[in-house]
């Protein structure tokens, strides 16, 4: 009997201790939301029979989102020339893998081109990636 009870306390501590260990998270991140919607966007665009206007439109109404949710990350990764979010940028961008390196460095030399003024904003930095690019 008191073997029982003993084997019963000790199987409810190792559960306890089991699921205590556990770590949950319940709050989304930014980061994941957006892949969310990257995702979700990414999924509708395959579905969807929409013109070639019209995807352009969804291209940089994707690329403007990111750019917005993550333009201080992005100003990092281009002052250094590298980074997550400059190599996630060059992919919204469109830019062929083999000129990701290319992208990069031009991006890091013209940074204060792409930024010039400490308000800017990322509509701007946009439209200055738009023309910096179009010479890869």
């Amino acid at each position: 009997m008191i073997n029982k009870f003993l084997y019963s306390v000790v199987v409810i501590l190792c559960a306890i201790s089991l699921l205590s260990s556990c770590a949950v998270t319940t709050e989304s991140t930014e980061a994941s939301s957006e892949t969310f919607g990257n995702t979700s966007d990414a999924s509708t665009d395959l579905t969807s029979s929409t013109s070639e206007k019209d995807e352009e439109d969804k291209q940089a109404a994707r690329l403007l989102r990111y750019v917005r949710a993550n333009f201080d990350r992005i100003r990092s990764d281009i002052a250094v020339g590298e980074g997550e979010h400059l190599a996630t940028l060059a992919v919204l961008l469109d830019i062929d893998e083999s000129k990701t390196h290319q992208f990069y460095q031009l991006s890091k030399s013209h940074f204060n081109e792409l930024y010039p003024y400490d308000e800017t904003t990322p509509e701007q930095l946009v439209k200055h990636l738009g023309h910096l690019t179009s010479h890869l």
